[in-house]
């Protein structure tokens, strides 16, 4: 598995550029239909994506990238690859692996008792209890990866015990916390 977590900032214009000519028309349409901002974010993860590609030394490009009908993010014709994306705000993140893979990065924000209610366990919500917000932004965060990667909806993350499932790594990158999960 490789990923990548880095600001908006980090990736040259030159990058983006080169990544966008590649795409096909109905790609460049998807995107510059979106807000400006969400453009530059479609356009930053997809040169990562292309330069984690490139990485792994896998025969595919950006321009292979397409979304399922759950909208999970996979290149065309290409079954022996597992891509995740995520970005919030400046930040962007992006996991390749040859098994399931999921990745989330959210910035650190205020959440309501009523959501902390809705997805966390009561072990999670003691944890939450014990050590603050940020708690909870990095089981957010964890349970976004594995729901990625393992294709359940949110509701069932709550019920299974994900750390059995597969490989976590998480950490804090510039005020935003990330987690990326391998299915195993």
């Amino acid at each position: 598995m490789t990923f990548s977590v880095c600001k908006l900032s980090d990736i040259s214009d030159e990058a983006k550029n080169s990544v966008f000519y590649k795409l096909s028309s109905s790609q460049k349409e998807y995107i510059l239909a979106k807000p400006k901002e969400k453009q530059e974010q479609s356009i930053a993860v997809r040169a990562l994506l292309d330069k984690l590609l490139s990485k792994e030394g896998a025969s595919a490009d950006v321009s292979c990238l397409m979304f399922d009908v759950d909208g999970r993010p996979q290149l065309d014709g290409r079954k022996d690859i597992f891509i995740s994306l995520s970005h919030s705000d400046n930040m962007i993140a992006c996991a390749v692996s040859k098994c399931p893979v999921g990745i989330d990065v959210q910035a650190v924000c205020k959440v309501s008792d009523k959501l902390v209610d809705r997805v966390c366990t009561p072990y999670e919500k003691e944890y939450i209890e014990q050590n603050g917000a940020e708690a909870f932004i990095k089981i957010w965060t964890a349970k976004e990866a594995y729901k990625k990667a393992s294709g359940v909806n949110f509701a069932e993350t709550v019920k299974d015990n994900i750390a059995s499932k597969g490989e976590l790594k998480s950490g804090k990158t510039d005020g935003y916390y990330w987690s990326v999960f391998e299915l195993r």
